[in-house]
């Protein structure tokens, strides 16, 4: 054990002795007094003298004297049954790659138990202990991630430095200064995390196999915190009809789903806008797309200055 760390220590007491301090207290003491004199949490007393009566009886017979809890006390025998069916159903789900959650779990264990324990709400206490007794876990799905390159932060410090200044050069209004990306949208996004039990090496999880299908999305919004249209791209070459009736999108159409020169344009003019009384900054990435020649006159056109994030410094 290291230095000044406190060893918790658990005792438990025969009936015959909860009774007795009981009875300390109903001859006229304190319960304080009480759990001082018999060594043990006031709690543990205002416990034992609520349940008076039944120590009194349990007590009666000379062979429950000595024990350690009233009748009834303790885990229902038929709980281990439903443990099992329980783990039994884990087992199952993982044996097939599906992912188990938490809340899976609290919700299978309350329709389990349902019809045997009415006062059972399968809080997160419950839980923590019906893993440790079946040696259960959250783990991580096993892929190899990337590592973040060292110098992106001081890159990313050092843009974030230049934008401000060139926002404090030119006055720009908040209403006037926005940021725009595109980011892929998956029709299928594998989760990292699964229930599962321990010493297990490899932690597979299943998908619907439309894990590399995607649309693509871009996101703008401006300095005072309005939010600009999404702009939507999905991927083929005839548009549906339906997609006309969505308010509040833009959407369009690539033969491969991403964002293209032409498609750039489209943005600048349907979610930018021309309508402007003053200049404009645009914030965004160095995409191909929005370093093209076509693009920046578009730009220009449009009163409107862009910063771009370059992989040696902003231009």
């Amino acid at each position: 054990m290291e230095k000044g760390q406190i060893k918790r220590k658990f005792h438990s007491y025969t009936l015959e002795f909860k009774l007795e301090a009981v009875c300390f207290v109903t001859s006229g003491n304190s319960k304080e007094e009480a759990a001082r004199k018999y060594g043990v949490d006031c709690k543990r007393i205002r416990e034992w003298c609520k349940n008076k009566d039944k120590l009194k009886d349990s007590c009666e017979a000379a062979h429950n004297a000595k024990r350690r809890r009233l009748d009834g006390g303790g885990r229902p025998p038929s709980f281990e049954t439903l443990e099992e069916s329980l783990y039994s159903w884990i087992e199952e789900l993982r044996s097939q790659r599906l992912r188990v959650t938490r809340k899976m779990v609290q919700g299978k264990a309350l329709e389990l138990y349902a019809g045997e324990e009415e006062s059972f709400v399968a809080s997160r206490g419950w839980l923590r202990n019906f893993f440790g007794r079946h040696n259960i876990t959250l783990r991580r799905r096993t892929t190899v991630g990337q590592k973040i390159p060292e110098t992106v932060i001081p890159k990313l410090m050092n843009y974030i430095i230049f934008v401000r200044s060139q926002i404090l050069r030119n006055r720009y209004q908040l209403s006037h200064i926005g940021a725009m990306d595109e980011t892929p949208i998956w029709f299928d996004m594998p989760v990292d995390t699964t229930v599962d039990f321990v010493g297990q090496k490899s932690i597979p999880i299943r998908t619907t196999g439309h894990e590399k299908s995607r649309i693509t999305v871009c996101l703008a919004a401006k300095a005072n915190g309005i939010k600009l249209p999404p702009f939507i791209v999905f991927k083929g070459k005839r548009r549906d009809r339906d997609l006309n009736e969505l308010s509040g999108v833009v959407c369009v159409m690539s033969s491969n789903g991403w964002m293209d020169e032409k498609l750039t344009h489209e943005w600048l003019q349907t979610v930018w806008g021309g309508l402007s009384f003053g200049r404009r900054l645009l914030v965004w990435n160095s995409f191909r797309c929005h370093i093209q020649d076509s693009v920046k006159k578009e730009v220009a056109r449009l009163k409107t200055d862009m910063q771009l994030f370059l992989e040696d410094a902003p231009v």
